[in-house]
C-alpha cells in the first residue's frame, strides 16, 4: 500500500471538481470531494499538499483508502484560526502538476464562554444589591455587544412544590378546577417581584478572541421572603448564568 503524503505519491490521485468547496464555521468546514485512484495499488491518503493566500504550505487532510482504480466520494473536514471573520477565502491544492481552486465560505460564529456560570447571591434582603465578577470571552470569530439586561424572574425553589401540596389539601376533595384554582392562587402570591440586573459594560464591543470582566450587578426584590431559598437565569446571548439566592449564615461568635 502506497501512502500518500503532502510530500510524496500525490500524484497518483485524480480528483473529480474543478474547485473544491467548503463551507461551515471557521473550526468545522466541510465539503464533499470525489478522489480517484489511478494506480493498480492500494492507496492511504492521509493528506494533500496546499497553500493558502499568501502562498504559504498548508495541509489538506484527507485520511481515507483508495482500492486499485477506485473512485470514492468523502466529506472533508477542515479547520482554521476560530476567529477567522466571515467571508470567502481561497487556497490551492496541488496534485502532482495540477492546481485545484479550494474556495473556504467562513459562515458567522456565535461562541462565548462565561466563568463562572453559576453563582451564589449569599444573603435575602428586600432591595439588596449583590454584584459578582463574570469573565467574558469571545470564542467566535463575529465582535460582539455586551447586552443591556433589566429584569429577571426570581423563582422560590419549593414555590411548585409547597402551592401544589397546599392545593390538594385545601380543595382537593373538590375537583381538579378547585385545586388548579387553588394551586394558581398560591403561586400569584408566592411570586416575587421583578429582580432588577444590570451589567456595568453594557455597550462595550468584545473583539473576537478578546476577554474582558463583567460586573454584573443583582438588586433582590422588596417582597422576597428571607425564609426562602430562591434560584434563577441570566441569560447572556445564547449561554445562561445560573444564579441561587440563600440566607447569609450569622456570624460565628467567639468564646
Amino acid at each position: 500500500m502506497l501512502r500518500v503524503t503532502q510530500t510524496e505519491h500525490h500524484e497518483h490521485i485524480i480528483i473529480g471538481e474543478n474547485e473544491i468547496i467548503l463551507s461551515g464555521p471557521p473550526a468545522a468546514l466541510r465539503g464533499p470531494l470525489i478522489l480517484r485512484n489511478s494506480t493498480d495499488e492500494h492507496l492511504f491518503i492521509r493528506e494533500l499538499p496546499m497553500k493558502n493566500a499568501q502562498n504559504a504550505a498548508a495541509v489538506f487532510p484527507v485520511h481515507t483508502t483508495l482500492k486499485p482504480r477506485e473512485v470514492k466520494s468523502k466529506n472533508i473536514y477542515y479547520s482554521i484560526d476560530p476567529h477567522t471573520p466571515p467571508g470567502t477565502y481561497q487556497m490551492d491544492l496541488q496534485i502532482g502538476n495540477e492546481s485545484k481552486k479550494v474556495t473556504l465560505i467562513v459562515h458567522e460564529n456565535l461562541d462565548i464562554q462565561l466563568s463562572p456560570d453559576s453563582i451564589v447571591l449569599e444573603g435575602i434582603e428586600p432591595g439588596l444589591l449583590h454584584t459578582k465578577e463574570i469573565l467574558f470571552s469571545n470564542k467566535g470569530n463575529i465582535a460582539l455587544t455586551i447586552p443591556t439586561i433589566k429584569h429577571n424572574t426570581l423563582t422560590d425553589m419549593d414555590l411548585i412544590c409547597r402551592n401544589l401540596s397546599l392545593a390538594v389539601r385545601a380543595s382537593g376533595d373538590e375537583g381538579i378546577e378547585k385545586t388548579l384554582d387553588a394551586f394558581a392562587r398560591g403561586l400569584k402570591k408566592d411570586i416575587t417581584d421583578w429582580v432588577d440586573i444590570s451589567i456595568t459594560e453594557a455597550g462595550q464591543v468584545v473583539e473576537p478572541g478578546q476577554t474582558i470582566l463583567l460586573h454584573l450587578n443583582i438588586t433582590l426584590p422588596a417582597d422576597v421572603n428571607k425564609n426562602y431559598h430562591y434560584q434563577g437565569d441570566i441569560r447572556v446571548f445564547d449561554q445562561e448564568i445560573h444564579y441561587t439566592a440563600i440566607g447569609k449564615a450569622p456570624a460565628a461568635v467567639s468564646s
